[in-house]
């Protein structure tokens, strides 16, 4: 898989040779890869399933975010662990809290199907959103 990071093309792999590193991650800026261990591989084998996915796209977050920095040419923040870790932990809430605000604006999926799929695409969509607003207005934490 790859990913455009600012212009920059990076490979995103699995590769469970970091596990000899004890890490689950990392970013090369210069060969412009990052390398991810398989969510199998993720936590300890008491792990649910659902538990080690969330945990790769957590290292999927914290990575891309090492690449976003650098290729920003903010390279002293993209060696900040604390300062990327955080980030990376807080985006999914930071993005729920934008699109709720409308802060950001939600791209619409544009594909080649026909009208009356895309505006079933779209009113799923609408659903989804307005279900997730009545459970934070209720009180559920993301």
């Amino acid at each position: 898989m790859t990913v455009n990071v600012l212009g920059a093309k990076y490979r995103i792999k699995v590769d469970n040779s970091l596990i000899e590193n004890g890490t689950d991650g990392d970013c090369n800026d210069y060969k412009k890869l990052i390398r991810i261990r398989d969510p199998e591989e993720m936590l300890d084998s008491s792990a649910t399933a659902q538990a080690k996915e969330e945990r790769c796209r957590q290292v999927k977050r914290h990575e891309l975010l090492h690449a976003f920095l650098h290729e920003s040419g903010l390279e002293e923040y993209s060696a900040d662990e604390v300062l990327v870790g955080w980030i990376a932990l807080q985006f999914p809430k930071l993005l729920k809290a934008f699109r709720e605000t409308e802060a950001i604006e939600v791209e619409v999926i544009k594909t080649e199907y026909p009208a009356q799929i895309n505006e079933a695409l779209m009113l799923a969509s609408k659903k989804l959103a307005e279900r997730t607003i009545r459970e934070i207005r209720r009180g559920k934490t993301v």
